[in-house]
């Protein structure tokens, strides 16, 4: 198997699309864990699930992914600038926006993009991954129950 370079990975757009995919989500996942570097990747995909919650749900989300990620003492803080982190009204409004989240979620996608996934590329389970998708087997990488799997990941202290 060849192994991409960092310019490859950074300049593809699958990124988005991968992380929508159970194969790749899970070996990404597993890495940044090892990594200690899961902050990241769990809060966008908590900000995923909160957009597809209903009004009702998303006040609670909204503010659990507050508390989780972007509060001075938040277990699992996520890496913004202050002028971001404190650019959110607390307490949350109600009904939540979907798109209360967006900059920062942004932001945190670059930064997965620009630093975790380049060095994610260089592992045995990326181009396990790449092999894959290069020899055909598409149909088991294409599976996309992203969601079905991975609803809410917020972890629980």
């Amino acid at each position: 198997m060849k192994r991409a370079s960092s310019s490859q990975v950074l300049a593809s757009s699958e990124f988005s699309e991968n992380l929508q995919n159970e194969i790749f989500l899970k070996a990404f996942k597993d890495y940044c864990q090892r990594e200690y570097n899961v902050e990241n990747l769990l809060f966008w995909l908590d900000v995923e699930a909160f957009r597809g919650s209903d009004d009702s749900q998303r006040v609670i989300s909204g503010q659990k992914i507050y508390n989780t990620y972007i509060a001075a003492e938040a277990p699992l803080q996520i890496n913004i600038s202050q002028a971001l982190r404190t650019s959110l009204p607390q307490p949350l409004p109600s009904p939540v926006p979907t798109d209360i989240f967006n900059e920062m979620q942004h932001h945190v996608f670059d930064m997965m993009k620009i630093d975790s996934l380049p060095r994610f590329s260089k592992t045995d389970a990326f181009l396990q991954i790449q092999h894959l998708k290069e020899t055909g087997n598409e149909d088991s990488f294409s599976d996309s129950h992203f969601f079905h799997f991975f609803h809410f990941s917020l972890i629980k202290y």
